[in-house]
């Protein structure tokens, strides 16, 4: 028995605890190299026929072996991550299967989780209406196995808009809202939809160069990153003053406190030496998470505009990262549509 639990996230904060797993399987390639992707492709194909097509298999697999069989398959089939969009949105979903003693899956029971994946990201597909628009990737993982029972987690993320806007370096005319499509701002207006954050990842990924013939699998997905887990000040010396505090985007609206001596007041306008500031602390903080440079692509970044209030509201751009290990599939994967 397969149940699913939606979580709908569009970029926003289900909890407060920061959350990336590399992840093991017993039954899965030693490792992915990109002179392995012949191998890789057929393991693939031979899962994805047995769970969709006429050779079924009485075969039970590990929860982590389920874990990464069903997620290399979505995303060698569904998953178009080199192509340029503006905009992001992820949505993520629960499900539970059941497990032996020996936290093995039956193979019905897989068979039926694989069906349920593949129809929730497809109603989340369908209830979007943008184009274009691509899966770009997806994360699978295991939240617990408990009393016979296996909830996995499953993170769609979608991209869409063309016509990328990512300039050399941000420049003179570039003052932007933080967040929230807010465009542009002080001596300039206008831009609606697009705002720092938006621009900022943009830039990155556009940077990014994924390529092509290359698929992905064992992804890790960090969904919160604080700008907390990266200060700048005083650990180098920086001023804590309210501005580049930290490497990524964070500022405190001084509201309901005295504004403290030598702090400047909020600011949720960035000039173009802060946006040029946090596209270079942002860069460096993608990096930071990858988990092996040498294994793995950074193949996804969002950063989510938020805010919490105390006794004074503290706004800040929200990380989200995606990587995976690459191999080549030599062609382009079969696009399947959902």
């Amino acid at each position: 028995m397969i149940k699913i639990k939606t979580m709908i996230l569009f970029g926003l904060v289900v909890s407060l605890g920061l959350t990336g797993c590399v992840k093991e399987a017993a039954d899965q390639p030693a490792s992915t190299p990109l002179d392995n992707g012949k191998a890789i492709v057929a393991r693939i194909t031979q899962f994805h026929e047995a769970v969709s097509g006429d050779l079924k298999t009485d075969r039970p697999l590990s929860v982590d072996s389920v874990v990464w069989y069903t997620e290399a398959d979505i995303n060698y089939y569904y998953c178009v991550p080199y192509e340029e969009y503006n905009y992001t949105i992820l949505d993520s979903f629960l499900l539970e299967v059941e497990t032996d003693e020996y936290d093995m899956v039956e193979a019905r029971d897989y068979n039926d989780l694989y069906d349920a994946m593949i129809d929730s990201l497809g109603d989340y597909w369908h209830s979007i209406d943008e184009d274009p628009m691509y899966m770009v990737v997806v994360d699978v993982s295991i939240k617990s196995v408990n009393d016979g029972i296996a909830t996995l987690k499953m993170v769609g993320a979608i991209g869409y808009g063309a016509g990328m806007y990512t300039p050399d370096e941000f420049g003179d005319e570039d003052y932007w809202v933080y967040g929230f499509g807010g465009g542009k701002c002080g001596p300039y207006s206008g831009y609606q939809g697009l705002d720092a954050a938006i621009l900022i990842a943009n830039k990155i990924r556009s940077q990014t160069g994924l390529q092509q013939y290359i698929a992905y699998t064992d992804i890790v997905y960090f969904e919160e990153v604080f700008p907390t887990y990266y200060p700048l000040a005083p650990v180098t010396g920086n001023p804590l003053d309210n501005y580049c505090d930290y490497r990524l985007y964070h500022s405190v609206d001084y509201i309901n406190s005295p504004l403290p001596s030598g702090f400047e007041q909020c600011d949720l306008c960035l000039d173009p030496d802060e946006m040029n500031f946090y596209y270079n602390g942002t860069d460096y903080v993608y990096d930071d998470n990858n988990p092996n440079p040498s294994e793995y692509d950074n193949i996804f970044i969002n950063l989510y505009p938020t805010y919490f209030s105390l006794s004074d509201p503290v706004y800040f751009h929200l990380g989200q990262f995606k990587y995976g290990k690459p191999y080549s599939t030599q062609v382009p994967a079969p696009v399947l549509e959902f």
